[in-house]
């Protein structure tokens, strides 16, 4: 996987540095622009579309790499691969959004339930 293979030197800076920067805007503004990243990791739009030509390749990446630094830091289990974790992930997004679609959740409960359910599992806690 070429995504996730640690590159060195000025290009390795370059691309941390995107995706650091995609991540924080991201997070924030969702409708934020290729040009509003670029800025924030202090490189030009077309520095950004060398390293990643669109937008959908430069979200797949951030997830990546959001996810292998949650392994690396000890966030997230290490024994399962990070393709497994993202699937879970959106699992447990698509519940959420059928849950809201179906009336059965409020829009501004189910991200809560979606982050507990991952924090948590789903079984019961001892007391």
């Amino acid at each position: 996987m070429v995504g996730s293979m640690r590159e060195s030197g000025a290009r390795g800076r370059t691309r941390r540095a995107i995706l650091g920067a995609a991540a924080s805007v991201l997070s924030r503004r969702r409708d934020a622009t290729l040009a509003d990243i670029a800025a924030a990791a202090d490189v030009g739009r077309s520095t950004l579309q060398r390293y990643f030509p669109d937008r959908e390749m430069l979200l797949s990446a951030v997830v990546e790499d959001s996810l292998g630094r949650g392994q690396a830091e000890g966030l997230l289990d290490t024994e399962v691969s990070v393709e497994w974790i993202e699937h879970v992930l959106w699992a447990h997004v698509c519940a959420g959004c059928m849950a809201v679609s179906g009336g059965t959740l409020p829009r501004h409960g189910a991200s809560a339930w979606v982050i507990r359910t991952l924090e948590n599992g789903i079984g019961a806690r001892a007391t």
